[in-house]
């Protein structure tokens, strides 16, 4: 039997949306979310060649990036922004299996919340990843991952078998945070300071002549690739 959803339930999962930003680029897109009022967590792919990323909230509402923290052994980026213009997480514990999770994304112009399930929760060598039963892609990257109304994961990535959603537990992402934030000598070489661009309209123009030249001189980008099982090939959702 399919249950209804209570009015009170559905401003709930409607809330969601809220609590997620875009992270938009000249030449990619994903999503993210604030972990602390002036610190947007997202996908360190999404924005690892982005000269400034803009930070837009469910009501199109802009903030613009100061300077951007990396993780050192995760694919996170932590950017520090001028304003909070969506409210803070809250972290919880992973749920059980089979849960109902909910995912924001952007993989449109605007941000879209997807319904699914936690279909399993697995360790690597080095990373606890939950496997999610939800409809993601390109866009969809750095995006928050809620159960119950608290956040439970930060999306990554996708399996190209079956398409099934990789994500970070959110607990992890916590840990990585305070790790990477602790050493102030060792945050100096890991901080990467934004500009104050007052002509972002030239940022398109700027970076497709960058790309012309490089492809020009036949300079490759290779992009390193994750193996979480050798069974289960994974591609970045990225634009």
């Amino acid at each position: 039997m399919l249950g209804l959803i209570t009015p009170s339930t559905a401003a709930q999962e409607s809330n969601y949306i809220d609590l997620g930003v875009q992270i938009v680029c000249a030449n990619s897109r994903g999503a993210g979310f604030y972990l602390k009022e002036k610190i947007v967590v997202t996908a360190r792919h999404v924005i690892e060649d982005c000269l400034a990323p803009q930070i837009i909230n469910n009501k199109g509402t802009r903030t613009r990036t100061i300077s951007i923290e990396f993780s050192k052994n995760k694919d996170i980026a932590y950017l520090e922004v001028e304003e909070a213009v969506a409210p803070v997480v809250t972290i919880a514990e992973t749920p059980s299996l089979n849960s109902e999770v909910f995912t924001v994304g952007s993989p449109i112009d605007g941000l879209l919340l997807s319904k699914g399930t936690l279909k399993e929760v697995f360790r690597d060598l080095t990373e606890e990843w939950l496997v999610l039963d939800i409809p993601a892609d390109q866009g969809s990257s750095g995006g928050p991952v809620f159960s119950s109304g608290a956040l439970i994961g930060l999306v990554i990535s996708k399996d190209k078998r079956n398409g099934d959603i990789y994500a970070y537990r959110a607990l992890d992402m916590k840990d990585d945070y305070d790790y990477v934030s602790q050493d102030d000598e060792s945050r100096q070489n890991n901080v990467r300071p934004v500009g104050n661009s007052g002509t972002e309209l030239l940022l398109p123009i700027f970076i497709s002549g960058a790309v012309t030249f490089l492809l020009g001189l036949g300079i490759g980008v290779t992009i390193s690739k994750r193996r979480v099982r050798t069974n289960k090939p994974r591609i970045r959702i990225e634009v």
